[in-house]
């Protein structure tokens, strides 16, 4: 049985970009209920969510742009942590839409991971970069469906990991794993660590 590693970062954001998808699937769910079983504050609640966290990720392109200062985006937390509670504030009637509202107020769920982005400089608040960069070894994974023991799996994520940490240091992947089995780890190391500052 496939052991996996628990990770446990002192910083984590929630994805806003999963978030507003959510709600936005929530009020299609909506949507196609009979109008007698539509309730427009379900409804009210996940467009007020979409548009929150587009103007929250609106915050990060701006400082991220310059256009707004470190210290400027970090003093928009509690304003926007009172929005969110306003928003949040009633339970609502359909499940989806409740479960949402609760995520969005528990701090054991994505309620103290909203805003770290704005703590933390040059954090996304979104995860779309890492999302692209698994993108392949998914699909991968999909056309091997899946690995057929521990050891595959191991070797597997080696690999990936060394191929995708060449193409982001604009290494030749092909180059290095041949440096690789002819010379052997160390040639390799000092490529991909090499200190750049």
């Amino acid at each position: 049985m496939l052991r996996r590693a628990v990770i446990e970062p002192r910083q984590r954001q929630s994805c806003l970009s999963h978030l507003i998808r959510k709600a936005r699937e929530i009020a299609q769910l909506i949507g196609l209920l009979p109008p007698p079983e539509q309730r427009p504050a379900d409804l009210d609640f996940c467009q007020k969510v979409q548009t929150f966290f587009a103007a929250v990720c609106a915050i990060g392109r701006r400082r991220d742009q310059l256009r707004l200062s470190f210290r400027a985006a970090q003093a928009k937390i509690p304003c926007l942590q009172r929005r969110l509670q306003r928003i949040c504030c009633a339970p609502l009637a359909h499940p989806e839409a409740e479960n949402l509202r609760q995520r969005l107020v528990d701090p054991a769920r994505d309620a103290a991971r909203l805003f770290t982005f704005l703590r933390v400089n040059h954090m996304p608040p979104t995860n779309n970069f890492a999302e692209r960069s698994l993108r392949h070894p998914l699909i991968f994974r999909k056309i091997i469906f899946g690995n057929r023991s521990e050891l595959g799996a191991q070797a597997l994520a080696v690999n990936l990991s060394l191929l995708h940490t060449a193409r982001s240091a604009n290494l030749d992947p092909i180059a290095l794993l041949q440096t690789l089995l002819i010379e052997g780890h160390a040639p390799v190391a000092a490529a991909l660590f090499a200190d750049s500052s």
